[in-house]
């Protein structure tokens, strides 16, 4: 497949390949019908391109911030929620979105995403750490040590599960 260059200007590096097709120098997968969605393409690129660097987790004021320098209209912590599956494990490509913003819109979410989640560990690993002692009591029908919660009143006394139909 031979390609001709038929820009002089680096703001429109695009190629025409031997099929018609147009398509950014060095991204021949995002093939065009004209030039124009070629170019649009190229603009999507470098606006992806310009920002790429972020950090894996934001905090909700620098989310915003993030968005608001990208252009981007922020989402709110619930519509984060519940596209969270989509954010996550979706492809975001420039055939769909030649401009690139779905792509950034979705991967700030994405590190909104984590930070929320690292958050939510957090907060389990807290109430785990807060949660009383697990209480321990001896099973009068085997011996042995159970939980407190486990134990069952049967008609001759406290016992775990396993000894209760015996002593029912």
């Amino acid at each position: 497949m031979s390609e001709q260059s038929t820009s002089t200007t680096p703001e429109e590096n695009v190629v025409q390949d031997e099929c018609g097709k147009w398509h950014p120098v060095g991204w021949p997968t995002y093939r065009s019908a004209t030039r124009e969605e070629a170019l649009a393409i190229l603009q999507g690129i470098r606006y992806v391109a310009r920002h790429e660097t972020m950090p894996v987790q934001m905090e909700r004021d620098a989310y915003e911030a993030a968005c608001a320098a990208a252009g981007q209209e922020p989402m709110t912590d619930d519509e984060i929620r519940k596209a969270s599956y989509a954010i996550q494990y979706g492809e975001f490509t420039l055939h769909g979105d030649p401009t690139g913003h779905q792509i950034i819109r979705m991967r700030l979410a994405a590190r909104r995403r984590n930070q929320m989640v690292a958050d939510q560990k957090a907060r389990r690993a807290a109430a785990a750490a807060a949660a009383p002692p697990v209480e321990y009591v001896v099973c009068q029908g085997c011996g042995t040590e159970v939980p407190k919660r486990l134990m069952m009143s049967a008609s001759m006394g406290t016992v775990c599960p396993d000894c209760y139909d015996r002593w029912s």
